[in-house]
């Protein structure tokens, strides 16, 4: 129908081209009016007329106007005519303009594409309106859906006229179902199975998984790029002749199926007979030649081979100055013998040189930052992987969302390129928070500031204070990376902290520290690095009251506790047996002192007991860092990273130890194997080990000091630094009051049951432990005073619902995840999800017995491993900084975990 009404409406364009009043044969033209002229400016239609004012006109001349007013494509039709004075009256019908265009039911095709399309055939809105054009534009369109496989889709063009000569054109798609390859047929495969050349596709017959991988949907673009590794497969495989004619693709009747047939024709499998250089080696035969290796006289010829040796020699000139080299590796077949002679034509031009590096959008960061990470100098030979490892190395500055560049030959010269690097700047700074809810220690909240490019001299500045319901630290660092031209790096730190353990989930205890360090980095090469750093901290532990056992052996004495009860107070009248009569009485103490030393428990000293509780070390450190991460924004996405650090405080300290870690983490792009994966979909593996110890005169690694594991940023599922050996409860001697309580005048003063009380301000005593029968009923005297055995009662100091975390000197976490795109193309740099799972634990070497009996405690052993598997989302907004959430579900797990199922971080930067 649409086609009809336009090839009418052309019909009367047509005969209005030619509607000319009739008039004299010729006549002298006095005036020239126009009528009907809107928007079309008078300008237009004088710039195109042959006829002036004076002039004589003819009919001739009319049917030219008309041709060229037609000609400029804005008028439907065009009438000229002869006035009574001899006027020559132009009236003309302009076309309207085009108001609007709306696109509805585009889905497959993104609705900027089709904008595209429909704007060249100049429908866009504000162009005059050309129903000539509607023909093609709805065949085109209907083309596009074919070519995605949407053979059923339909466009159908609806044209409303609105006032003051304007149209709206609004575009009506169904796209229909997709059509589903259920069968793709190669014939003339002889070498090679069906199943082995299909696995080369990407468009695959429709499966169980093709509905979540879309794979079995028809795309011309598709099986032309399939046909293409098709052709290169059998390439590389020797196939020199290698021919496919056209596929044939059928539909069926509901155009819902497609049947795809390939012809092939193998031909036979041709050999290397030669391989030689030629052109201008330039002194480069010795590199080339070894390069030449990988292709070798009687092996079956590979295109992609020898195409990637061409690659590796042009890259091996480029990088000794020849920016502009070109290797072509030309095959010759010899059809009689079945082989080819493989020539690579060496064209190295001239040597280039780095006239100028120059840097675009750094508006904040000074160029002298930028250019003490490039490794291409100004006046020395272009090298493409100098000016490849300075964009690596500027990426890894973390300054820049994103780092590009471009080479241009400087003009009137053939030796001479200027390289142009384009970045963009993201946040540097930070104040990173951590906000979360947890069982023990309910909301927790920390906050600390960090600059890493200050005033945009690359120099790193970290300031001001963190605190949270654990800790408070006040801190200030600074770090030079290159307080030399060769890339030393110094550093220097002050800091002060007090912290309170048992608000961070671990045993308690509470540290104050006072320390300052200094550090210097040497580079190794451009991936690796080395630093040293020295540090002096003083540390002055507080136990409180209850120490766990771990820390200060128990029971404890009270130092001002000097007696022990030898008759326990009487509250209350009592008459025994006999009928002896026993008053109310203050309890019959005895000195301590008189205890047998069978009356006190044997005590493991714990740590303090040992070491005492204030120390001054100094530590060395040494660090050795490999980093050849590939970053996009914030995030890596392939290579890898490895670190090792030890600590260890040095001879002369009050406490002697040691602590490493190896660190190690790659990220490997999964369409390397899969290539129907975006390069957004990475795989992640990354593990940590650590080992601790003390030497010399220290027995153990101080437990201040000890690894922990469980969290965000460690095994997800588990609550912050809760994984691991766990502290055995603190004891004390048990304490009662020996007086009891009195008025002013002296009288005893008695509870409403008539009871004697005691006075708790009085000296207290330690308590003998009472003797027991076989039923666990205290043994009483004649005289109704409690039986005691030689051994002082003992209370548990356990204010906690379950042991407190106290950390190990054995690490080992590892993470093994994919990472998949989520949202947009253009956020994948900003947002990244992955599924993951995580392993580890930490544990101890020396564990103590209290520790073992209750089975809180564990040296090495898998089976102590704890899992986790779930999902992860972070998100880098330009407001809230870094924003990590996660959902697990831990496995493995004891009944003394602490299961924290939802995760969540959150960073501000600036």
């Amino acid at each position: 129908m649409l086609r009809f009404a336009s090839r009418f409406l052309l019909f009367v364009f047509f005969i209005s081209n030619f509607s000319i009043t009739v008039f004299a044969q010729s006549f002298t033209v006095s005036e020239i009016y126009l009528e009907n002229l809107q928007r079309v400016s008078s300008t237009t239609i004088f710039s195109v007329l042959s006829v002036n004012i004076g002039d004589e006109i003819t009919q001739a001349d009319i049917a030219e106007i008309i041709r060229n007013l037609m000609a400029t494509e804005s008028f439907n039709g065009v009438e000229v005519s002869q006035g009574a004075n001899n006027e020559l009256i132009i009236s003309v019908d302009e076309r309207p303009s085009i108001s609007s265009v709306i696109i509805e039911g585009s889905k497959a095709i993104p609705e900027e594409i089709l904008m595209e399309n429909i704007s060249s055939l100049g429908l866009s809105v504000g162009e005059l309106f050309d129903p000539s054009v509607l023909d093609g534009l709805q065949i085109a369109m209907e083309s596009q859906y074919v070519a995605q496989g949407l053979y059923g889709a339909t466009v159908e063009l609806d044209i409303e006229e609105l006032e003051r000569n304007r149209v709206a054109l609004q575009i009506n798609i169904n796209e229909g179902d997709a059509s589903k390859i259920v069968h793709i047929n190669i014939v003339g495969n002889e070498a090679f199975s069906d199943e082995e050349l299909l696995d080369i596709f990407e468009l695959r017959e429709s499966h169980f998984t093709s509905f979540f991988l879309g794979d079995d949907r028809y795309s011309r673009e598709e099986i032309t790029g399939d046909l293409e590794s098709l052709q290169s497969f059998y390439m590389d495989q020797g196939f020199v002749n290698f021919n496919i004619t056209l596929p044939v693709v059928s539909l069926s009747p509901n155009r819902d199926q497609v049947y795809i047939t390939i012809n092939v024709d193998e031909g036979e499998i041709y050999r290397i007979n030669d391989v030689s250089l030629a052109g201008d080696l330039v002194g480069s035969e010795e590199l080339l030649n070894q390069l030449m290796l990988f292709v070798q006289p009687d092996q079956v010829f590979s295109q992609v081979l020898v195409t990637q040796v061409a690659e590796a020699m042009t890259t091996t000139l480029s990088n000794r100055g020849y920016f502009f080299a070109e290797v072509n590796g030309l095959p010759i077949v010899d059809e009689d013998e079945g082989t080819v002679d493989v020539t690579f034509f060496v064209i190295p031009g001239n040597r280039t040189y780095v006239n100028r590096i120059s840097f675009n959008g750094n508006t904040r960061t000074v160029d002298e930052v930028l250019r003490q990470e490039l490794r291409q100098m100004e006046g020395a030979p272009a090298s493409a992987n100098a000016i490849e490892q300075s964009k690596v190395r500027l990426e890894r500055l973390g300054y820049f969302s994103s780092v590009e560049y471009e080479t241009a030959e400087v003009g009137g010269v053939t030796d001479q390129v200027n390289v142009d690097f384009t970045v963009e700047e993201q946040l540097s700074g930070s104040i990173n928070f951590s906000v979360g809810y947890a069982q023990v220690q309910g909301l927790t909240f920390s906050a600390q500031l960090q600059e890493g490019n200050f005033l945009g001299t690359g120099k790193q500045v970290g300031v001001g204070v963190s605190t949270n319901a654990f800790t408070t630290n006040y801190q200030f660092s600074y770090l030079d990376p290159f307080y030399t031209v060769d890339g030393v790096s110094r550093g220097f730190g002050l800091s002060y902290s007090q912290s309170d353990y048992a608000e961070l989930n671990l045993a308690a205890y509470s540290t104050n520290q006072i320390g300052v360090n200094v550090s210097f980095g040497y580079p190794v090469n451009e991936n690796q690095s080395l630093s040293f750093a020295l540090g002096l901290t003083n540390t002055e532990i507080e136990t409180g009251f209850g120490p766990v056992q771990e820390i200060i052996g128990g029971p404890i004495l009270d130092p001002n506790v000097t007696n022990y009860l030898v008759s326990p107070a009487r509250l209350s009248e009592f008459t025994n047996s006999s009928g002896t009569v026993f008053p109310v009485a203050n309890a019959v103490v005895a000195p301590l002192s008189s205890l047998p030393s069978a009356a006190f428990r044997d005590v493991v000293p714990g740590f303090v007991d040992r070491e005492g509780n204030k120390f001054t070390d100094l530590t060395l450190t040494l660090d050795w860092n490999r980093n050849n991460l590939r970053q996009a924004g914030v995030f890596a996405t392939g290579g890898n990273q490895q670190a090792f650090s030890i600590e260890f405080a040095v001879p002369g300290s009050q406490l002697s130890f040691y602590k490493m870690r190896l660190f190690a983490e790659t990220f490997l792009p999964m369409n390397n194997l899969l290539p129907f994966l975006s390069p957004s979909w990475i795989f992640h593996l990354e593990g940590t080990l650590g080992y601790g110890d003390g030497y010399g005169g220290t027995e153990q690694l101080p437990f201040f000091r000890n690894f922990y594991a469980g969290g965000q940023n460690s095994i997800r599922g588990f609550e912050s630094n809760t994984l691991g050996p766990r502290s055995t409860d603190g004891l004390a001697y048990l304490e009662q009051p020996t007086e009891l309580l009195r008025d002013s005048d002296g009288n005893l003063i008695l509870d409403i049951l008539g009871n004697a009380q005691f006075n708790f301000s009085s000296e207290r005593a330690y308590a003998l432990e009472q003797a027991v029968d076989a039923n666990g009923d205290p043994i009483i005297d004649a005289s109704g005073q409690p039986v005691f055995v030689d051994e002082l009662n003992v209370q548990s100091l356990n204010f906690y619902t379950r042991p407190q975390p106290f950390g190990g000197n054995i690490q080992m976490t590892g993470t093994a995840e994919i990472i998949f795109p989520l949202g947009p193309l253009e956020s994948r740099d900003t947002l990244r999800s992955s599924i993951f799972l995580d392993a580890g634990n930490v544990f101890s070497s020396y564990c103590t017995d209290n520790q073992t009996a209750l089975n809180n405690c564990s040296n090495f052993s898998f089976d102590e491993v704890r899992y986790s598997a779930g999902i992860s989302v972070s998100w880098f907004t330009g407001y809230l900084g870094l924003m990590t959430f996660s959902f697990s579900k831990p496995f493995n797990s004891s009944i003394i975990d602490e299961r924290e199922a939802f995760q969540f971080d959150i960073g501000q930067s600036f």
